[in-house]
């Protein structure tokens, strides 16, 4: 963020010379002169979506603008409080953005509209790719529960339903294919949720296997490793077996502003913080 030119500026370094990086710039305004979502980088390209809803697909060569979509008014969205948060998902030739709780997707060479999904609001979380029976879908957390849409079209597949409130962090899945959600409200994390969604001969179907308050994540992403889940409830760091939905005795020390990696290879789980 460039504070003098009060624009949101794409920094690309290139291969062999860092220092003399390409840059792009995008207007911005107010609290929303920083990007909330990291960009992705594919195929030469760097797809940067913007806190005010500006989509940009740049050379990553040079920052040149290859095209440029206003999210925002394509999705009829209003700018949430703390800006669009969402990073882009390149699947195939398709680039998909979460414009708060609704789903945009895109043409990666033209930048033109493939569809829009079903329209939500309160999400600041991002797409999330699965494949669920054989079908493979976006999930986003909305604001209140979580979304399942066909990734040829963006048609709603299922939906359920959790206390109404904001979603920031990822979902994440189970070893054997369950699907694990958060929610939050203005006060912090509420709770995590464990469910199965499968598709059967009358359509799918949705089924509630737990719903815990052990683990409350809110603006920090939880990992999955053997059978437990890690992450930051408020400002302890806890682990639950997701199993039995019980709280596991692991509960570290509290931290300000934190992240937390799994490292499978010396079985650690690394904790940042300041």
């Amino acid at each position: 963020m460039d504070p003098r030119r009060q624009t949101l500026v794409l920094i690309v370094p290139p291969r062999r010379c860092p220092a003399a990086g390409a840059s792009h710039d995008s207007p911005a305004r107010g609290t929303l002169k920083r990007p909330r979502g990291t960009s992705t980088l594919s195929n030469g390209r760097v797809y940067s979506f913007g806190a005010t809803g500006i989509l940009n697909a740049l050379d990553s060569a040079d920052g040149a603008v290859v095209w440029s979509r206003n999210v925002a008014a394509d999705a009829d969205a209003k700018v949430p409080y703390w800006g669009f948060a969402s990073s882009p998902l390149v699947v195939g030739d398709t680039v998909i953005v979460a414009a708060a709780g609704r789903l945009v997707a895109y043409d990666l060479a033209a930048g033109e509209p493939r569809w829009l999904g079903p329209a939500h609001r309160g999400s600041y979380s991002s797409p999330h790719l699965l494949t669920l029976d054989g079908v493979a879908q976006v999930l986003l957390l909305k604001g209140g529960g979580a979304t399942g849409v066909a990734l040829a079209h963006g048609a709603l597949l299922w939906e359920h339903s959790w206390q109404p409130g904001a979603s920031i962090v990822q979902p994440a899945l189970t070893a054997d294919g369950d699907i694990l959600i958060t929610a939050a409200d203005e006060m912090g994390g509420v709770g995590m949720r464990r469910m199965a969604v499968a598709h059967g001969p009358t359509g799918w179907t949705i089924e509630e296997r737990w719903t815990s308050r052990g683990l409350k994540p809110y603006f920090n992403d939880f990992v999955v490793h053997e059978g437990h889940a890690f992450g930051f409830d408020n400002s302890i760091l806890a682990c639950i077996d997701l199993r039995a939905c019980l709280i596991s005795s692991f509960r570290a020390a509290p931290v300000r502003k934190r992240s937390a990696q799994d490292t499978p290879k010396n079985r650690s789980l690394t904790r940042l913080s300041e």
